[in-house]
């Protein structure tokens, strides 16, 4: 491009942090740079990232990490926002990011950059939050979404049946799908990676976030199932750090888990591409619309490992019924159970799976294709 559109993707969370929205930013800002964009990503520096650069450029974007004025969990009041953004031309906004909304807004109001809000996922809590998540729903949400000129979503099945569907079918116009995504040549199969589905014993896994905010995901209702299993040649790996480990490491104790269920930490790419090609199957027992998609699901599918989620919205549009996985009920432990051991003795069913998996992620959710619709998204704005 002669001369490159400056582009600014806004983000309340990002790596060192490990969730999806960060990782989904990160990636979409690369792709961005690669085609020819000159990107920078602003998230907040929380107290706990005090020792983590202010700015620095990776992969090609720059990364601005900026003072926040009041901050609560992964939310902070970030008003200087409206001053930061006035200069570019498209401003991306990953939603939810409470305490930045309104300010984003603001700075497209005053400015002159096209606006694309982002829907990631629902925010789903109990008492005082989820007053203030149902308020910020009604009254902040709708006028986000009309000021947007374009709105993102991972799929209409998630887009129509989440909390803020009656906002997001109100401007339905505005609505483009664009998943989450994987790299298929670094989230790879072993060579003969059909052979691990006749090992002894069967490796388990779960991959998440064990932190308050990651609550959604199901730890204690897989818990539950893997401690009732009639099927008993099998190990459970589950990766991933938090606050709440050391609760679901006693919980384990509780249940007689001890030897059978494994807690490594927290895991750096190449360690977490191991887990994921020597598993015997991947499980994401999620029992909130809190998931919106599951990259867990497409990076496990890409390395040749089947998966066990829930028939949530957005989550069973990535996987296929008996296809590539299989779904069980949202929160009941004990469906979960059922499919677990069937798929625990029947091999077999797990070969065609791991096959139907692994096309469907190099088909439809490769980066490179998400970055194709990311640029053709922003050339029509710009157009």
């Amino acid at each position: 491009m002669k001369n490159k559109p400056k582009i600014a993707h806004v983000v309340c969370t990002f790596p060192p942090y490990q969730g999806g929205m960060g990782n989904v930013a990160r990636e979409n800002c690369r792709l961005l740079a690669e085609r020819g964009y000159d990107v920078t990503l602003f998230t907040p520096r929380y107290r706990y990232l005090a020792d983590v650069s202010e700015r620095e450029e990776k992969d090609g974007f720059k990364i601005f990490r900026f003072k926040t004025l009041i901050e609560s969990g992964n939310a902070a009041l970030v008003p200087q926002v409206v001053w930061l953004l006035r200069k570019y031309d498209v401003i991306h906004l990953h939603y939810p990011f409470y305490g930045a909304g309104i300010f984003v807004g603001l700075a497209k109001i005053i400015g002159p950059a096209k606006l694309v809000v982002h829907y990631h996922m629902d925010n789903i809590a109990t008492g005082a939050k989820n007053v203030f998540f149902r308020g910020y729903r009604a009254l902040i949400l709708p006028q986000l979404l009309k000021l947007a000129d374009k709105v993102v979503v991972h799929s209409r099945d998630y887009a129509f049946n989440c909390y803020g569907s009656w906002w997001l079918k109100f401007f339905a116009h505005k609505l483009v799908e664009i998943p989450n995504g994987v790299d298929t040549n670094s989230f790879t199969p072993l060579p003969n990676y059909k052979d691990k589905f006749l090992k002894k014993p069967k490796q388990l896994l779960f991959v998440g976030g064990l932190d308050k905010a990651h609550y959604f995901k199901g730890v204690d209702i897989l818990l539950q199932a893997v401690s009732k299993l009639r099927h008993q040649d099998w190990l459970l790996d589950i990766v991933g750090g938090g606050e709440l480990l050391e609760d679901y490491r006693n919980k384990a104790h509780l249940l007689g888990l001890k030897n059978k269920v494994l807690f490594p930490g927290r895991a750096d790419d190449p360690r977490l591409r191991e887990f994921y090609r020597n598993a015997y199957l991947t499980i994401l027992p999620s029992f909130t619309r809190g998931e919106a998609f599951g990259m867990v699901l497409i990076e496990s599918m890409s390395s040749g490992t089947p998966v066990l989620t829930t028939n949530l919205p957005g989550v069973r549009v990535v996987v296929d019924d008996q296809i590539n996985g299989l779904l069980a009920k949202p929160g009941d432990a004990e469906d979960l159970r059922s499919k677990l051991d069937y798929l625990l003795t029947h091999s077999s069913a797990l070969t065609d799976m791991a096959t139907g998996g692994l096309e469907k992620a190099r088909q439809y959710y490769d980066w490179q294709i998400i970055g194709d619709k990311l640029a053709s998204l922003y050339e029509n704005l710009l157009s």
